[in-house]
């Protein structure tokens, strides 16, 4: 059977089909008490109004209320205790208005809901414990506010939440901030101004997958500062200001599958730096200052997994014997679309990698490949092959291999 529900707008009628879900958007109300919404209500659609704060006993007596949407509005206030009449929420959108704070009391009442969306407010000030009373909240967007710092307490009480994003903020120290969010697995906070990463940057975050410091003005990294992130397996540094990648800065990262440190200053990675990305697939080079990269960064011990996409376009590549292995070895796919070029020497710039040859690189040059793959009972055994070529007076060239 159909319910016809009937809603008082000031003066004006509003007619909902079947009164659960009631859609009151682009109607030009300021206030909302000039709406009287009937009691069964699942989901509630404001958006796009007028409406300035959200006082208390504003939005009461609705216990089926699941979805309430604000966004869009020019809300710059909201009551401690505004929400207690709506205790069942689980989905709350507060985006694209002129908040500029979140007091310790704001969202009192709202234990059951899932995902509130605050992205795009003026929000530069949230409380301790302000989210304490959202205990089962999973996903949480801070976007796009104007966030300069964050407190240990912040995130007081989100023992559950799963995706946080607070990226595009002007917050310079995250230190301790996440030590809460033991379930946390994804996590953005690009576009932010902090340049280092401490030993406490991630503390807490045990389960985290995704990271993305894209665009921030990242410059250094301490010693293991990313060692307690054992389940990390994406992480996005594009736009960065990283130039060197030191020995010890992704320690621990032995499940990260894709790295992109792509369009930064990068100009050089230390022997054995990517030596606990093992299960490395794809590895996102490209448009940076690298000339060249040695096979000693990686684990040379340990056969990493089969790093399927290279992708080192846009470098301006010194192509001798340092990155002769890049041609020889099975085991990293140098992604080419026809972007790939040498710089130097004289004599091969301009020339596209994939015309060369491990002669262009390796000629009159001993190089040197710390493993390969040797089947000893099955298992996979590091050795040293030493791959030298040789330029006779004849026009053909010779090569042999000599496993010591």
């Amino acid at each position: 059977m159909m319910v016809i529900g009937l809603i008082l707008v000031g003066s004006g009628l509003f007619h909902t089909c079947k009164s659960e879900s009631v859609h009151l958007d682009n109607s030009n109300i300021s206030d909302l008490a000039e709406v009287t919404i009937p009691s069964n209500t699942t989901k509630l659609y404001f958006e796009d109004n007028l409406i300035t704060n959200i006082s208390t006993n504003k939005l009461i007596n609705l216990p089926d209320l699941n979805d309430i949407h604000f966004q869009r509005n020019k809300i710059n206030f909201i009551a401690d205790f505004a929400f207690l009449g709506i205790t069942n929420v689980t989905f709350i959108d507060l985006s694209e208005n002129k908040l500029t704070s979140i007091g310790n009391m704001t969202f009192f009442g709202l234990s059951n809901v899932r995902q509130i969306r605050l992205y795009a407010n003026k929000i530069n000030h949230i409380a301790d414990s302000a989210f304490q009373w959202m205990s089962n909240l999973k996903f949480l967007y801070l976007y796009k506010n104007e966030l300069t710092h964050l407190t240990t307490m912040t995130f007081h009480g989100l023992g559950k939440l799963k995706w946080l994003e607070i990226n595009n903020n002007d917050i310079s120290e995250f230190s301790g901030v996440f030590s809460p969010l033991k379930n946390l697995t994804n996590l953005d906070i690009n576009g932010n101004p902090f340049t280092s990463i401490k030993a406490d940057f991630f503390i807490g975050l045990e389960k985290l997958e995704v990271l993305d410091i894209r665009s921030t003005s990242l410059v250094s990294i301490e010693d293991f500062a990313f060692s307690s992130l054992s389940t990390l397996a994406k992480m996005d540094w594009i736009g960065s200001s990283i130039e060197v990648i030191e020995t010890n800065d992704l320690k621990g990262l032995t499940r990260l599958d894709d790295f992109k440190p792509a369009f930064t200053p990068l100009k050089h990675i230390e022997e054995g730096a990517f030596s606990d990305l093992v299960s490395l697939i794809a590895l996102h080079m490209y448009n940076t200052n690298l000339e060249t990269i040695s096979l000693n960064i990686f684990n040379t011990s340990n056969h990493p997994s089969m790093v399927h996409y290279g992708f080192i376009l846009g470098n301006s590549w010194r192509c001798d014997s340092n990155i002769c292995w890049l041609k020889s070895t099975s085991w990293f796919n140098v992604y080419d679309n026809g972007g790939v070029f040498c710089s130097s020497p004289p004599h091969l710039a301009g020339k596209l990698w994939s015309e060369l040859t491990t002669g262009d690189l390796c000629c009159h040059q001993r190089c040197k490949y710390p493993y390969t793959a040797h089947a000893h009972g099955g298992h996979n055994k590091p050795s040293e092959l030493m791959f030298s070529i040789f330029i006779t007076s004849s026009p053909a060239r010779q090569s042999t291999l000599t496993d010591k």
